[in-house]
């Protein structure tokens, strides 16, 4: 009675702008960690997904890179909370043309996506969240651009974090460092 008085409500986020319970309930559904990757290609675009097992799953999401910070921020929480502890059939040894992003990229050639983009690994750590950023393509793999917040932040601050790795990513590259 109550709810057709007030109408259906989308219950959305227990708490708007954060995702602190929902990345805490997905970590107790999958008894583990959650991981998410984006891409930033060619300077124009975020591309995020969910990994599933070893593997990036699912849908991906394209975003301008002018979206605010506070969309990308959430967008990379969503992401973190389809990860699936599921193994999925071993894609890396897949051509870079049959990965999602790429197809998502609008890129017209796996070498030129790779050339094009920066890698993000985003996963969460106890109650953190890190982003770590490297050239897709790089002379040095083990060399990264860190950030790490409390994945109690508000959207608008983890999208903000999300952008400062890809920034120390790109002035390492510019340096010659990675």
């Amino acid at each position: 009675m109550l709810s057709s008085l007030f109408g259906k409500q989308d219950p959305g986020r227990v708490l708007e702008g954060h995702s602190t319970r929902e990345l805490t309930d997905a970590k107790k559904r999958c008894k583990s960690e959650l991981r998410a990757a984006i891409y930033l290609y060619d300077d124009s675009v975020f591309i995020l997904s969910a990994i599933a097992g070893n593997s990036e799953a699912g849908e991906a999401v394209v975003l301008d890179v002018d979206v605010s910070d506070d969309a990308l921020g959430e967008t990379v929480c969503d992401k973190l909370i389809e990860h699936e502890l599921n193994e999925r059939p071993d894609r890396s040894s897949h051509p870079v043309r049959d990965w999602e992003a790429f197809k998502a990229s609008g890129a017209r050639s796996g070498r030129g996506f790779e050339e094009r983009s920066f890698y993000g690994y985003v996963q969460t750590i106890n109650t953190a969240i890190r982003i770590d950023v490297t050239p897709r393509k790089t002379n040095h793999p083990e060399i990264s651009a860190s950030c790490s917040l409390s994945n109690g932040q508000p959207h608008s601050s983890i999208g903000a974090a999300v952008r400062r790795a890809f920034s120390a990513a790109k002035i390492l590259r510019k340096a010659g460092k990675i």
